[in-house]
């Protein structure tokens, strides 16, 4: 976080979405370099998700769904407290699910790579695929 602060402020708090990936992705690769597997992350910036797979691998990795529409309603139960867990339906648009499991069978979820910055912008993956 203070490299990113320190980056705006250096570049009259503007940033291209690929100097922040480059950042974000030093930043974590760095403390993971120290505390190996140690972290798996999601930061907003209100625009995009930036997500980051460490290798804490405690229930199944990191995984992550694209959505087109019409979405179909989706409902579960966690395992480890009983909790509902419901995604609504969706006529119009797209949107990206990232979880620490797949959490549903029909559907095919991607795996993060290992020490990797994903973005995700209006539901859509736009790294590392590209960016601009």
């Amino acid at each position: 976080m203070n490299d990113l602060h320190e980056a705006y402020l250096n570049n009259r708090h503007r940033l291209a979405p690929s100097q922040k990936v480059a950042l974000i992705e030093k930043a974590a690769n760095r403390i993971d370099d120290k505390y190996p597997k140690s972290m798996n992350f999601l930061l907003s910036d209100g625009y995009r998700i930036y997500a980051y797979y460490g290798g804490l691998d405690k229930s199944g990795g990191l995984w992550y769904l694209l959505r087109r529409s019409p979405h179909r309603s989706l409902s579960l139960v966690d395992e480890s407290d009983g909790q509902r867990i419901i995604l609504g339906r969706s006529e119009s648009g797209t949107a990206a699910i990232i979880a620490t499991k797949r959490l549903t069978k029909s559907e095919t979820w991607q795996n993060f790579k290992t020490r990797t910055v994903y973005v995700f912008q209006n539901g859509t993956r736009i790294h590392p695929t590209h960016i601009n």
